[in-house]
């Protein structure tokens, strides 16, 4: 491993602890909150949860995609990302406004009630929106810290304040709202603050006109991405049933740790790429991808052999933890995929053709439904995380062809071959070995050989200091 890969998964390993604080406010918060509201309170407050992921990535319109590349890429570099920042910030805000007024107005004319934790979420959705917008920048300027602050603001300090206010106060999903938009309106705020206190910042129309132009495309694929797991579980319920639908929800959401992972090192990948000269970029994105694979490989097939206890974890004896254990194996392979496909998208990225993203993002989406929808009915579950391994396929395969097509810089895909080779026969191992029993032991051993593979890999990575870094404020 080179210099690249120590910068991209040292910095990326940063990354990760935004990641998990979702998973820490589950675990210590949501217990808490599900037990102190009622079923229906509840029901309120997970449909405005939806409301606010949803309504982040469309207020956002793209536009933190297009604010790391301006900064790295574009004539007026970190000055014109800065003015993009507070363009998206303002048109999150206003986007956010619109709709919570034109919801307030619906309500009002209908008679409908109980609207108002939904304008909440709305008006949240806006500050989440403005908090991206900003983190972009600092992604670009690898200010890796203010990024997992503001990330930690919202995936565990938000839900924590709703989490006081409904301790202390009102025990009702308005009260929790109330606390959770507060943190975001706070984030969004300091977010917006610390990019006005850099300067110069500048906003031409040229400037305006590229990053919508790049921006707005990745809209679908966000969406798509979002979609993915959810559509698995309605299949599952839609062939098998409620509990099947539940059983999917849970293996998908444990055989995606690792995609997370790789999600996380993205946001240190793709600056670390767009930075490199065009002359050099295919060289470096070839050898920190074939990295990267090897990562989610292995971190997906340590997931998979030890599933059985994982699942065992998260769920009761209600649950057939059987019937899901395969599935936590086969969903990992999508981990190893998604790094080929963050390896083409940043190629495409940096050739400002993101058009294409528009129709191939849904389209893969709907190769992955459609591969559910053909299997499952042989494989039970597990073809359900066929599809949702297809859907990374089919969006590897296109990222592949349109980087040919837009981009100068070229990368040997054979470099990732061994790896993926790797995360199938690890899916296979862990869907396959023994679940119980004193046979189950070979799983405790299969995990050991794998860690101690992944330890290697990771000295030969970090034994030498990163080289410093130079900065992109000025």
């Amino acid at each position: 491993m080179g210099q690249g890969s120590r910068e991209i998964l040292g910095r990326g390993s940063i990354y990760t602890l935004a990641t998990a604080a979702p998973m820490v406010a589950g675990v210590v918060i949501l217990p808490i909150l599900t037990r102190r509201l009622s079923i229906s309170e509840y029901g309120y407050v997970a449909i405005a949860i939806v409301v606010m992921q949803f309504g982040t990535g469309l207020a956002g319109l793209g536009l933190p995609t297009a604010i790391t590349r301006h900064a790295l890429v574009a004539e007026s570099g970190p000055p014109g990302a800065r003015g993009l920042a507070l363009m998206g910030g303002a048109i999150a805000t206003s986007l956010a406004v619109v709709s919570a007024l034109g919801l307030l107005a619906w309500a009002a004319l209908s008679g409908t009630s109980g609207m108002s934790v939904f304008v909440l979420a709305l008006l949240a959705a806006g500050a989440g929106a403005v908090a991206a917008n900003v983190t972009a920048y600092f992604l670009a300027v690898k200010d890796a810290w203010f990024y997992v602050r503001i990330a930690f603001g919202l995936s565990f300090l938000a839900p924590a304040a709703g989490l006081v206010v409904v301790l202390i106060g009102r025990a009702t999903a308005l009260g929790y709202l109330a606390g959770l938009a507060s943190v975001y309106f706070v984030a969004g705020t300091v977010a917006i603050l610390r990019v006005l206190r850099l300067k110069p910042i500048s906003l031409g129309r040229a400037d305006a006109r590229a990053a919508l132009r790049i921006g707005l495309p990745m809209l679908p694929y966000l969406l798509s991405i979002g979609l993915a797991s959810g559509s698995m579980v309605f299949v599952g319920n839609r062939l098998f049933g409620l509990d099947a639908g539940a059983e999917t929800q849970i293996a998908i959401s444990v055989g995606s740790l690792s995609l997370i992972v790789i999600s996380a090192i993205f946001n240190a990948w793709m600056p670390a790429i767009l930075a490199t000269p065009e002359r050099e970029r295919g060289a470096r994105l070839e050898e920190t991808g074939a990295d990267v694979a090897w990562l989610a490989a292995l971190g997906a097939g340590g997931v998979g052999v030890l599933s059985p206890w994982l699942l065992r974890f998260v769920t009761s004896s209600e649950y057939d933890q059987a019937a899901m254990v395969p599935v936590v194996s086969v969903i990992g392979v999508a981990a190893c995929v998604a790094a080929v496909f963050f390896a083409n998208i940043q190629l495409v990225i940096a050739a400002g053709a993101t058009g294409k993203m528009a129709f191939l993002s849904p389209l893969s989406l709907a190769a992955g439904i459609g591969a559910a929808l053909l299997v499952a009915p042989y494989l039970g579950l597990v073809g359900l995380a066929v599809g949702f391994v297809v859907m990374y396929v089919s969006l590897a395969v296109a990222t592949s062809v349109m980087a040919r097509r837009t981009s100068p810089s070229r990368w040997n895909h054979r470099t990732v071959v061994a790896p993926l080779l790797a995360a199938l026969a690890l899916a296979g191992l862990g869907a396959l070995l023994p679940i119980s029993g004193p046979s189950s032991l070979w799983r405790i051993a299969a995990a050991a050989v794998i860690v101690a593979i992944a330890i290697r890999r990771l000295y030969g990575t970090f034994r030498t200091p990163l080289l410093p870094h130079i900065g992109l404020d000025d």
